[in-house]
């Protein structure tokens, strides 16, 4: 009986092993420079400073932000929205996973050079 408990204990935490919390800085580090498309069809692109665009979908405009670390979590803060958007960002055996604080879910579906086509002053710099 203690042989089965202790092999369920260990294949519980096996999940948790497989994830690593990303700091602010590897976070910078992995997304300096980049534009990344999300699960949810956002994409964003990473600026020097910490500074953001973000378009929610291809039909919209682009809105500026930056991120910042608080803690564990990694918050983005954009123009125009007083909302501060916090998320635990994993590193996973699926990719980059984002988990919000209510329990939403999003992963990084692709990372590129190329700089967010956003029309005006947003040109992707």
């Amino acid at each position: 009986m203690i042989r089965l408990l202790l092999a369920l204990l260990l294949l519980s935490a096996w999940p948790a092993q497989a994830e690593s919390l990303l700091t602010p800085d590897v976070f910078e580090a992995l997304t300096a420079g980049k534009t990344v498309r999300y699960s949810d069809g956002q994409e964003e692109q990473f600026l020097p400073g910490r500074r953001v665009v973000l378009r929610l979908s291809e039909s919209d405009a682009c809105t500026r932000g930056h991120w910042y670390g608080s803690g564990d979590l990694i918050c983005f803060a954009y123009e125009g929205d007083d909302w501060q958007h916090c998320w635990l960002v994993h590193n996973t055996t699926k990719g980059i996973r984002f988990r919000g604080l209510l329990g939403d879910e999003s992963f990084i579906t692709r990372m590129t050079d190329a700089p967010l086509d956003c029309p005006g002053p947003y040109l992707g710099s």
